[in-house]
C-alpha cells in the first residue's frame, strides 16, 4: 500500500511518502449485559469481555487486548457506554502491559440509579511489537461492578 499525503498551504510544495502497509486494529462491545467484576474499591479491573469483527491488519486481538506487530507511534481510540449504581465514580483508561496510560484518561460519575453514562478519549501511545494493549476501568468510590453496554477500541499506525 502506498499513501501520499501532499501539504497544502505551505510556501513550497511538500511531500510525504508513505510505502508501509496498512496497521491497525479494532475490539468491541455490543449489547453486552455482562458486568466487568470490580474486586475492590480503587484497583483497576481489565475489560476482558471484547468480541471482533476481523477488522485488523498487523494487530492480533487476544483476551480482550489488542497486541500490534510493529512498533510505533499509534492513534489510540476508547468509547464506552455504561451504568452501574448511584454515586460512584469511575475512570477509564488504556493499560499497556497491565500499566495504565494516564494521557488517555476519561471518568464519569453516575448520580443516580439507572444512569448510563458514556465517555471515551484518544491520544497518541508509543507501542512495541507484541505490546498488550487493554482497555481498564476503576470504581473510585465502592466496589460496584460497571456493565459496559457499548464500546469501541481502535488502534491506527502513524509513524516509525
Amino acid at each position: 500500500m502506498l499513501i501520499l499525503i501532499v501539504l497544502i498551504g505551505c510556501t513550497s510544495k511538500e511531500v510525504l511518502v508513505i510505502n508501509k502497509p496498512a496497521v491497525y486494529g479494532e475490539m468491541n462491545l455490543s449489547n453486552n449485559v455482562a458486568a466487568t467484576p470490580i474486586g475492590d474499591a480503587n484497583v483497576w479491573e481489565n475489560i476482558t469481555n471484547f468480541g471482533h469483527e476481523n477488522k485488523f491488519n498487523n494487530v492480533d486481538f487476544s483476551g480482550g487486548g489488542l497486541i500490534p506487530r510493529v512498533t510505533g507511534l499509534y492513534l489510540a481510540q476508547h468509547s464506552e457506554s455504561f451504568f452501574n449504581g448511584a454515586n460512584a465514580e469511575f475512570h477509564i483508561t488504556f493499560s499497556i502491559n497491565g500499566v495504565q496510560e494516564d494521557k488517555c484518561h476519561a471518568r464519569r460519575k453516575l448520580i443516580q440509579t439507572g444512569d448510563i453514562v458514556n465517555s471515551g478519549s484518544h491520544c497518541l501511545l508509543q507501542l512495541s511489537s507484541g505490546d498488550n494493549v487493554t482497555l481498564s476501568i476503576i470504581n473510585v468510590d465502592n466496589a460496584n461492578d460497571p456493565t459496559i453496554e457499548e464500546a469501541n477500541v481502535i488502534l491506527i499506525w502513524v509513524r516509525d
